[in-house]
């Protein structure tokens, strides 16, 4: 059986709880860094080529 997932919900992990992650983009939500400050995550995706990369922040884990 194949999972359906709406496009616009972005599967995290634990890990990325209360952090920062920049997605390649919406429609390709690959996590491509993440971290306690939103201006060094955006910086170290940018520094892998993701110049138009998506920063969200990730709540904390209940």
């Amino acid at each position: 059986m194949t999972e359906k997932i709406d496009p616009f919900t972005i599967k995290v992990q634990e890990k990325h709880a209360g952090k920062y992650v920049a997605l390649k983009s919406f429609l390709e939500p690959i996590i491509v860094a993440y971290g306690k400050n939103p201006h060094r995550v955006l910086a170290a995706a940018k520094k892998k080529g993701y110049d138009k990369a998506v920063l969200l922040f990730n709540g904390p884990w209940r």
